[in-house]
This record gives structure tokens, C-alpha cells and sequence, in this order.
């Protein structure tokens, strides 16, 4: 099964989204787009995760999502407390998966463990 490799930009230097059509992967890494974007290290680009959220709006690197996880066991242990808890933090690419990373829980779960999560902002403009 293939996805479709999509990527946004984010420029650090006006604080906007650049949209482009594609990028072209030149030799030694270079790399241009067929919009005339600035590569001066203030433009950040994000790959598409390959999911929507519940809502319908596509998953990128560095949005800020949110997943509630029913009866996830607290204590990690077999009989252990089991309660509802929600995970929050921006997307991340590890272990060759995309995946919430929660800070503050020190979780990080695969997006394709769930399929109720919610983009609620991103890392550049805060959350929604």
C-alpha cells in the first residue's frame, strides 16, 4: 500500500505557511521547490503523516494532536489502575513511524493505533 509524500513549509521568517506544488531532490541534497521560496534556514519543512484526523484534516509533522485513550493502564503492571487519559503533543517521526509524542506523560504512541485524533494546533503558532 502507498500514500502519497506531501510536505508544507513553514517560513520562521514571516511567520506563514509557503504552499507549493513540489519539491525537486537535486544531487548532494540540495533542494528547490517550483515556488520561489527563500532557503535561507528559516523555512522548516513538514512531511504529511499519511492520516486524517476525526475531522478530516491531514496530520503533519509538528501539529499539535490530541487522543483520548479509554481504560490505558496506569501502573503498567497486569491488574493494575485503569483509567481514561488523554495523550497531547506534536507529531514526530520515530522508529520509522509517526506517532504522538506527550511530553509531559513521556508517551509516544503510533498514529495508527488510533483513529480518533485531533489536530488542536501546531508547534509554530501554539494550539488552536
Amino acid at each position: 500500500m502507498s500514500r502519497k509524500l506531501k510536505f508544507r513549509a513553514w517560513d520562521k521568517g514571516i511567520n506563514d505557511w509557503h504552499v507549493f506544488d513540489e519539491i525537486v531532490f537535486k544531487p548532494f541534497g540540495d533542494m528547490r521547490t517550483l515556488d520561489l521560496i527563500s532557503f535561507d534556514g528559516l523555512v522548516m519543512f513538514e512531511q504529511y503523516a499519511g492520516r486524517k484526523d476525526k475531522h478530516g484534516v491531514d496530520l503533519y509533522e509538528n501539529d499539535i494532536a490530541s487522543v483520548l485513550i479509554k481504560n490505558a493502564l496506569i501502573d503498567g503492571v497486569v491488574g493494575g489502575r485503569c483509567e481514561d487519559i488523554t495523550i497531547t503533543g506534536p507529531i514526530e517521526y520515530k522508529g520509522c513511524m509517526f506517532g504522538i509524542h506527550d511530553i509531559d506523560a513521556e508517551v509516544f504512541i503510533s498514529l495508527t493505533e488510533y483513529s480518533d485524533i485531533e489536530v488542536v494546533g501546531n508547534i509554530h503558532l501554539g494550539r488552536n
